[in-house]
């Protein structure tokens, strides 16, 4: 005949197989949610420097175009195909913030597309005379009134410099 063992419960053992206390649980949803800033954090950051690196990008671009323009009227003046638009372009030595007085229609959409009057940038040129030939800086830097697009705006290490010979 086979005898069946009686099982006793002891008290310790059941202790352990308990579920989670409510204390467990709170702590568990703190550490979940001190997590989740954390990466939330990363994604906030990441768009602000995305959109500062778009902001940088299309400035670049736009200070390349005035650079490009200028050469262009450069060529035009020594070339004696002088009446090609190089009114609203000046060329002597010196610094002229875009667009000079009058050359709107040049600068702007409907011609070489480098201004805007909305835009959130400036830009200015500036020639100077190195010797045997003459240079163009080209800056663009972005208005404090861009803040919602750009952020960081009117800081100086975001601006950009394009240089070219002329």
């Amino acid at each position: 005949m086979l005898r069946r063992r009686r099982r006793t419960h002891r008290p310790a053992a059941r202790r352990r197989q308990r579920g989670m206390t409510l204390v467990e649980v709170l702590i568990s949803f703190f550490i979940l949610f001190v997590v989740t800033l954390a990466v939330l954090e990363l994604f906030s950051l990441s768009i602000t420097v995305n959109l500062g690196s778009a902001a940088r990008t299309e400035m670049s671009y736009k200070a390349q175009l005035v650079a490009e323009t200028v050469r262009m009227q450069s060529f035009f003046e020594r070339e004696t195909l002088a009446g090609r638009n190089s009114v609203c372009c000046p060329l002597t030595a010196g610094t002229v913030a875009l667009p000079p007085s009058g050359c709107e229609n040049f600068w702007g959409p409907n011609g070489v597309s480098a201004w805007r009057a909305d835009a959130p940038y400036a830009l200015e040129y500036q020639i100077t005379n190195a010797g045997s030939f003459r240079q163009v800086t080209v800056t663009a830097y972005p208005m404090t009134s861009g803040a919602t697009r750009y952020p960081g705006a009117g800081i100086p290490n975001k601006a950009v410099r394009y240089v070219a010979q002329l």
